[in-house]
């Protein structure tokens, strides 16, 4: 690339100089501009293209330069011109005139412009063209069909004037023009080439084609062109093989190997009963579509055992050409030919009959199947029943029912097609013979005071179809399904079956046997007998009474032997006179057995009352009671006095929160002994109006719906689940708490008051849990606990309060501040005035001893629930 550009720019400088030396012989030097030849390079009717060539400006500047023009000699810039703009430089320049006038002559001048004066080169002239009409060639006529063909021209020249509509004419008769023709085609306007579709021709004819312009002078023509439309001849057809004769079908194989130079419309092939079938005088046709190619034309209901005559054809615009005529023979029908096969799966009602249809007889099998009788001579007209299998050729599998057992019949397979009825060989079978039932009776086992246990083994159904089994048991010695004191049913089929008799009276001889049914009859087992056992009386011990409340206790008993019998019922009974029993009493239960012993929640009970309770426990002989035990009930929310004093409230080895240590004087007040119950709860849930989801006045008091909640609502009130009653409520929110509070005629404690009662108040020995320095002894926590425990089962502190290190935490009155001991009174604080969660005290059996000391602070949001949070009150 480097080279050639290196080459031109030599090329140019050689040329330049060239001009510079030996200028053009028609050129001039005019004050020191050196102009070389004037040309006029093309002309037209309205435009021309003129060229002048620079050889030399000299030193002085040209400002402008270009071309004029006009109609008279030396023409100058006041005429026509065309301006080019700074000349600095020797080399060609050109200009395109436009808007001339055809025919008239032109005088052209280059210009040149320096200080404001012009300096003009030599003068050349031309005239432009005359003005006419368009001049057009006419192609070659390509893409000859029967009737169509492709042409078209070439607008060479546009004689001056636009042409406005272009295209070919053509006729059968020579010279054809736009005011004689057989058609014409209008292909757009404007000079160059175009290409129009010659249609509507007819088949082997000649025909004459000129390309045509217009413009406003008139129309130009081509030259004429020739040629001849394809002639159309007869197609040519082949008729093939004649292959799948049936009875009425046959398919015929055909070829059309030339259309004829037409288009082949339609093809088949058509047949009849005499030689040289054609559309006119066949019996049939079929139409296989259009144009060459092979095909196979598929014929029809024709008759059995007939000859027929075919040949295909080809319809093109011409005419329709036939193939070779070929002849066949249809098929003549024949009876099926069938077999009859093998005879299984013989039952006393039924069996299975193979059969296979191995030929059609040319036909169309319309049916097969078995028939049977008690006769060897059958047929489908004096047979017992029969059976349908289809229609096809092959085996097949009939199945018979609704035979007798023990009986001989003889079965045929059969088809059917056009010509008849044809059977097979006739074989023969008997059916399986019912016989009763086989039984064994099997010796009884569960002997009880009311009941036994036995059964049987049925050995051999008898061929037939066990369906009930069972065994049946009196007092006199021949049990049977009509006489009997019982009977089982256990059942059916063969094997092994157990049976139990139930109802029995007790120290009794019973006879038993075991039976089967089938539809031959009943069948029995031998007779084998058994006693029943004696029934007393049960013993039973009373459970020691637990989980006591002012309203609640929990009992129960121990079976120590149910006396043979079965137990309707068993409980607790109690009232207040020291001989409680079902007849007589002010309460009772009743109870399920859970491996020998029951539970037994006494509900409904009065505060600080005396109650007597046995456990009972009836069997068929009675009600049999244990010893009678004796509890009385606690107070309602027994309370302990505090008197009034000081302490140091917090911990320097705490959390921050329990930091500084300051001094807390309090008044005296009473707190409830033990923490809250379930039992304590349920009295005011049932008091209180609050609704059975724990809710009241759209308040959560208690979360029922917690599976860990021990308080469930039934028969319309609220209980403590069996054996929760002593243990502390836990799953209450603060406002439940705060309610239960004020039910009560109290409030919950200040959280000053809590740690002072926490301490031992005015007896305090300075204990790190609330009455010791051991967690293990005054406290329930995770170390010795996994649930809540009874109330009041550790040691106390120095006032006699239970359970204030752990069991459960507790509600207090006051808003929880991290930073409240800072600013804290000294006389009765009541916590912040206002704040987002509740301060909670104690530890629990969830947590650590860490939880369980006496200064230690906690907090909980006011809704919040907790299987490990409650409360107490004070007053």
């Amino acid at each position: 690339m480097k080279k050639s550009g290196l080459f031109f720019s030599i090329l140019l400088l050689i040329l330049i100089i060239s001009c510079q030396k030996f200028p053009d012989s028609n050129g001039e030097k005019v004050n020191d501009i050196d102009i070389g030849e004037t040309l006029i390079t093309e002309f037209s009717y309205n435009t021309a293209q003129v060229n002048t060539s620079v050889v030399d400006v000299g030193n002085v500047e040209i400002s402008e330069h270009g071309h004029c023009w006009g109609v008279n000699q030396t023409p100058t810039t006041a005429n026509a011109k065309s301006t080019k703009g700074v000349l600095n430089q020797v080399g060609n320049f050109s200009d395109n005139l436009t808007n001339l006038s055809p025919n008239t002559t032109y005088y052209v001048r280059a210009y040149f412009t320096r200080l404001s004066a012009n300096t003009y080169g030599p003068q050349v002239s031309f005239k432009t063209n005359s003005v006419g009409r368009p001049t057009v060639s006419t192609s070659q006529i390509t893409n000859v069909t029967l009737a169509s063909a492709i042409g078209g021209g070439t607008v060479i020249m546009n004689g001056g004037l636009a042409v406005t509509q272009r295209g070919i004419v053509w006729s059968n008769t020579q010279n054809p023009g736009l005011d004689s023709n057989l058609g014409f085609s209008i292909n757009g306007s404007g000079v160059g080439s175009f290409q129009s579709e010659i249609t509507g021709l007819s088949p082997g004819l000649t025909y004459y084609v000129k390309a045509y312009a217009v413009n406003n002078l008139g129309i130009g023509y081509g030259d004429e062109k020739q040629f001849a439309t394809v002639q159309i001849s007869p197609p040519i057809v082949n008729t093939g093989n004649i292959s799948n004769i049936t009875t009425h079908t046959a398919q015929i194989e055909a070829e059309v190997t030339s259309e004829g130079d037409g288009t082949v419309y339609a093809k088949g092939v058509c047949w009849g009963l005499s030689n040289n079938p054609t559309l006119n005088n066949s019996m049939g046709h079929t139409n296989n579509g259009s144009g060459l190619g092979s095909f196979t034309a598929d014929l029809t209901e024709l008759t059995e055992n007939t000859v027929y005559y075919v040949a295909a054809y080809a319809s093109n615009e011409n005419e329709t050409s036939y193939g070779e005529t070929k002849q066949f023979t249809t098929l003549a029908v024949n009876f099926p030919v069938v077999t009859t096969n093998n005879i299984t799966n013989i039952t006393v009602n039924s069996a299975d009959v193979s059969g296979e249809v191995v030929g059609d007889g040319n036909g169309t099998i319309t049916a097969r199947g078995v028939c049977w009788s008690n006769a060897a001579n059958l047929s489908l007209q004096n047979c017992l029943g029969s059976t349908s299998d289809g229609a096809d050729l092959g085996a097949f599998v009939s199945s018979i029912s609704g035979l007798s057992d023990g009986t001989t019949y003889y079965v045929v397979a059969y088809a059917t097609n056009e010509r008849g009825t044809a059977y097979g060989s006739v074989k023969s079978f008997s059916t399986v013979q019912i016989n009763a039932p086989t039984v064994f009776t099997t010796v009884a086992s569960n002997i009880n005071a009311a009941s036994a246990t036995a059964g049987g083994n049925v050995t051999d159904d008898g061929n037939i179809e066990v369906i009930q089994r069972g065994i049946c048991w009196d007092m006199i010695g021949n049990p049977t399904l009509e006489n009997n004191v019982g009977f089982s049913i256990d059942g059916s089929g063969t094997g092994m079956f157990v049976s139990t008799m139930n109802n029995l009276n007790h120290l009794t001889r019973y006879y038993y046997r075991a039976y089967a049914i089938n539809s031959k009859g009943v069948a029995y087992g031998e007779i084998l007998q058994f006693e029943t056992i004696e029934i007393f009386l049960a013993n039973i011990s009373t459970s020691e009474t637990s989980h006591i409340t002012p309203n609640y206790a929990t009992s129960g008993g121990l079976i120590n032997d149910d006396g043979n019998g079965t137990f309707s019922a068993v409980g607790v009974c109690w009232d207040l006179t020291g001989t409680p029993s079902l007849d007589y009493n002010i309460g009772f239960t009743t109870d399920e057995i859970e491996s020998g012993a029951f539970t037994s929640q006494l509900k409904d009970l009065n505060e600080s009352t005396t109650y007597y309770v046995v456990a009972y426990a009836t069997n068929e002989k009675g009600t049999a009671y244990g010893t009678v035990k004796q509890f009385s009930t606690g107070k309602f929310l027994e309370m302990v006095t505090v008197a009034g004093g000081s302490m140091q409230m917090g911990s320097i080895s705490g959390l921050n929160d329990q930091k500084p240590i300051h001094t807390v004087t309090l008044n005296g007040f009473q707190m409830s002994k033990y923490e809250i119950t379930n039992s304590d709860y349920c009295n005011f849930l049932n008091n209180s109006g609050v609704n059975s989801d724990g809710i009241f006045n759209m308040t959560e008091f208690i979360d029922m719906d917690d599976p860990e909640c021990e308080i469930v609502y039934e028969n319309g009130s609220f209980s403590p689940k069996d054996s929760k009653s002593d243990l502390p409520v836990t799953q209450v929110s603060w406002y439940g708490a705060d309610a239960f509070a004020q039910w009560a005629g109290g409030r919950l404690p200040t959280e000053a008051e809590w740690e002072f009662a926490a301490r031992g108040g005015n007896n305090s020995n300075g204990f790190t849990y609330s009455g010791g320095n051991v967690a293990g002894s005054v406290s329930w926590y995770n170390v010795n606990s996994i649930r809540s425990q009874p109330i009041g089962t550790k040691a106390p502190n120095e006032l006699g309060l239970y359970d204030m290190s752990g069991n459960v935490m507790e509600w207090c009155n006051d808003w929880y501040l991290y930073y409240y001991y800072e600013s804290s009174p000294q006389d009765n604080p009541q916590g912040p005035t206002s704040g987002s969660n509740r301060v909670v005290r104690g530890g629990s059996w969830l947590v650590n001893a860490d939880y369980s000391k006496v200064a230690h602070r906690h907090r909980s949001n006011l809704d919040a629930t907790s299987n490990d949070l409650g409360f107490r009150i004070v007053k």
